[in-house]
Order: C-alpha cells, then sequence, then structure tokens
C-alpha cells in the first residue's frame, strides 16, 4: 500500500485513462469514419501505456527522494521514503521502474519499425531525474519541464500510430491527395490543453508547499515573487485556458455542435470559474490543496469530452 502511495496510483490511472481514450476512442473514431484501422494492435498499445507508466511511477519515486527534507516540513504525516519505505529500496525501485519502461519502450519500438522512438522514454525518464534533482530549484523552469511530460501523454499514441499508419496507407493517401493531420491537430489540442492546466496546478503546488521550499531554498515562483503576485499569475493562465476553450466553444456553437457547447460551459468553464473564485479567496495550504483537486477533477473531465467527441463523430 505505501508504495502504491509512493507511485501516486492515481495519477497512473489518469495517465493509463488518457492514452486509452486518446487511443481507443479518439484516433479510432477520426479513423473509422474515413475507413481507416488502427495498426498498433491491443497487446503492443497496453505494452507502450505499461512502459509509460513504469517511467512516471518512477518519476513520482525520486521526486520524493530528493524532496524528504522539504516533505517533512510541507507534509509531515505523507512521508513515505525514509519512514515505511528506506532512501535504499526506493531508490532501487525507482532504478527498476525506469529499466522496465525504457526496454519496453525500445522493444515497442522495434517490434514497429520505430526505434528511435523509445528515445522520448529515454529522455522523459532523464528529464524526470534532473527535474527533481535541479530543475525543480529554478524559477519556472521545473514548473514548465514538468508540464511538458503530461503533455506529451495525449501525443504518445499519435506519435506510434502516425508513421504506421502512413506506411499502411501511403497509396490510397497519395491518390487521394490526403494526410492524418487533422488526427494530429485535435491530439496536439489536448496536449496544449493539458500542459496548461498541469503549469497552473504545478503553480498552485508551489503555493502549498511555500513555506517548506524558502525553508530549503528553492527559487520557486511564490518563494521569489510572493504568493499574491503568484496567484494572479495563476488567475491570468486560468483566464487564458478558459479563453482557449471558450475559442472552441464559438467554433462549435458555429457548426451547431450544442452537445459540446454545452458540455465545455457545464464541465470545463463553470469548473474553471469556481477555481478562479477559491484561488482569490485561498489563505491557507488546505486551500490550495483543495484547489489541486479540483485542478486534477477538471482535467479528467476535458479528457472525458473524447466520448462525446467520438459519440458525435460516429452517429
Amino acid at each position: 500500500m505505501n508504495l502504491l502511495r509512493l507511485i501516486r496510483w492515481k495519477n497512473l490511472v489518469i495517465i493509463a485513462f488518457t492514452m486509452y481514450v486518446m487511443h481507443n476512442c479518439v484516433m479510432y473514431s477520426m479513423l473509422h469514419i474515413s475507413e481507416f484501422e488502427l495498426q498498433l494492435n491491443g497487446f503492443y498499445f497496453f505494452l507502450l501505456c505499461l512502459s509509460v507508466l513504469f517511467i512516471a511511477a518512477a518519476g513520482y519515486i525520486i521526486n520524493d527522494y530528493f524532496d524528504t527534507g522539504i516533505d517533512t516540513v510541507n507534509k509531515t504525516d505523507k512521508v513515505i521514503i525514509g519512514n515505511s519505505i528506506s532512501k535504499d529500496t526506493a531508490m532501487k525501485f525507482h532504478l527498476a521502474f525506469n529499466f522496465l519502461g525504457i526496454a519496453l519502450g525500445y522493444y515497442i519500438g522495434y517490434r514497429s519499425g520505430l526505434t528511435k522512438l523509445g528515445f522520448i522514454h529515454l529522455i522523459s525518464a532523464g528529464l524526470l531525474w534532473y527535474y527533481s534533482s535541479d530543475f525543480k530549484k529554478q524559477f519556472l523552469v521545473g514548473n514548465i519541464i514538468v508540464s511538458i511530460l503530461p503533455a506529451f501523454v495525449p501525443l504518445i499514441p499519435g506519435l506510434y500510430e502516425m508513421p504506421l499508419l502512413y506506411v499502411k496507407y501511403s497509396k490510397i493517401l497519395e491518390e487521394a491527395g490526403a494526410n492524418f493531420n487533422f488526427i494530429a491537430y485535435f491530439l496536439l489540442t489536448y496536449s496544449a490543453f493539458a500542459f496548461g492546466i498541469s503549469l497552473i496546478r504545478e503553480i498552485v503546488k508551489d503555493i502549498e508547499d511555500c513555506i517548506g521550499d524558502k525553508e530549503f531554498g528553492r527559487n520557486t515562483l511564490p518563494v521569489s515573487l510572493g504568493v499574491t503576485t503568484t496567484k494572479w499569475i495563476v488567475a491570468v493562465l486560468i483566464l487564458g485556458l478558459m479563453l482557449g476553450i471558450g475559442y472552441f466553444q464559438q467554433k462549435q456553437y458555429g457548426a451547431n455542435d450544442k452537445a459540446s457547447f454545452y458540455y465545455l460551459l457545464f464541465l470545463l468553464q463553470i469548473p474553471f470559474g469556481y477555481i478562479l473564485y477559491k484561488l482569490i479567496k485561498s489563505q491557507q495550504e488546505k486551500d490550495y490543496a483543495f484547489i489541486s483537486t479540483l485542478l486534477k477533477i477538471t482535467m479528467m473531465l476535458g479528457i472525458s469530452y473524447s466520448f462525446l467527441f467520438s459519440y458525435l463523430l460516429l452517429h
């Protein structure tokens, strides 16, 4: 149970959910209406997900490994490494998970004729190490890096599928003068959403952990600029995300896609408005922890829009 808490099993479920939704819901639907088929079979896609989950789990472990001292200040009752799991054991799990994740990534790439894609898994593992050991201490750098990695999750199914699709259907595409850019644009939109909400959540978590970060000399936004200024930065980022969603709502309304318009209104725009209100009112650590949870739920609601999108596309 302590190991599951250490590797943030709930976050791993969200990662797996995102990958399966992008692959078996979004990509499948967009290909199906054009009478194309997914090329990465269920077994290899499962291994691909497993690879990403292993690397993410290793990243959570190494983050807590380097944060043991700070967590004794910020989250005394939640410290696992050094208490229920020794630092030596945690490092062994970290290395084992990274090895499995990278090995699986290269194996799937090799079996698919896309060996170079294995570098994504290797680079991700390296970034998570340097984020925890160094980048996290730097002004804004750590926030951006750790937000880029979740933004890659919706893209990974496309990165492995698209080359295979072009090989399989190259003649058909050439004759029709077509391509699969429409899939890439949709996945990139989800990636941008994931980056935006992850960046917001990371900064909110920095506000929550401000006391410990300041004590250990970390140069986070709230430590450098103050909590009040950081809250205004977060507010601007939330408004920017809301405006971006509003742009798509305007397109949907113009196309008479009222179902999508109201989904985004009630399950994204209104929650973001409430988060903005709570942010302005927040004063204590528990308030920011609550906002962080709301952001995670809102991210899930955004990903879950894929089910409605798929249904509307196929029907």
